[in-house]
C-alpha cells in the first residue's frame, strides 16, 4: 500500500493567487471539473476562500482521482460545504480507496462513485456511461438553480 503522510506541497500560494486571477478574469463559472492533483489545488483554493469569507466562483466541483490534501500543514480544519461529485478507480487505482477515505472528511456535500479503469477518467462500458450518465445529471441540477 502506498504511504501518503509525507507528502510535501510546493509553490501552493502561488497556484492559489493563480487560480483566484484566472476565475476572476475568466468567469463567471457553473462546473469546475478536476482531475488528481488538480482536485487537490481546487480544495486548498476552497479553503483559502473559506479564510477570506468568500464564496466559490462556480456551483459544483466534479473530481476525478486523487483531489484528498496529504500534505499535513495544508490539512483542512473543517469540512468544505461545496457540492462535489468525486469518481475514483477503485482497487485498481493506487489511490483509489485513500480518496474513498479522505474526502468524506473534506467536503460536507459530497457524492461518491467508482469504476474499476485505475487512475483514470472512467472508460469502460457499462460504468462508465453510468457514471457520466450521472455527472452530466448533476451538472445540470446544478446550473439551473
Amino acid at each position: 500500500e502506498m504511504k501518503f503522510e509525507d507528502a510535501v506541497y510546493l509553490h501552493v500560494e502561488s497556484s492559489i493567487k493563480f487560480l483566484d486571477e484566472y476565475f476572476a478574469s475568466h468567469g463567471p463559472f457553473e462546473v469546475v471539473v478536476a482531475f488528481s492533483q488538480s482536485g487537490t489545488l481546487l480544495a486548498l483554493f476552497l479553503d483559502q476562500l473559506r479564510k477570506d469569507g468568500r464564496e466559490a466562483p462556480w456551483r459544483l466541483s466534479v473530481l476525478f482521482c486523487g483531489s484528498m490534501i496529504d500534505d499535513r500543514s495544508y490539512q483542512l480544519k473543517e469540512p468544505l460545504a461545496q457540492p462535489t461529485v468525486y469518481v475514483h478507480g477503485g482497487d485498481a487505482d493506487d489511490w483509489g480507496r485513500h480518496g474513498e477515505r479522505c474526502l468524506p472528511q473534506m467536503y460536507t456535500e459530497l457524492e461518491m462513485m467508482e469504476h474499476g479503469d485505475g487512475h483514470s477518467f472512467p472508460s469502460k462500458n457499462p460504468r462508465a456511461a453510468e457514471i457520466y450518465a450521472r455527472v452530466v445529471e448533476r451538472m445540470r441540477m446544478s446550473c439551473c438553480k
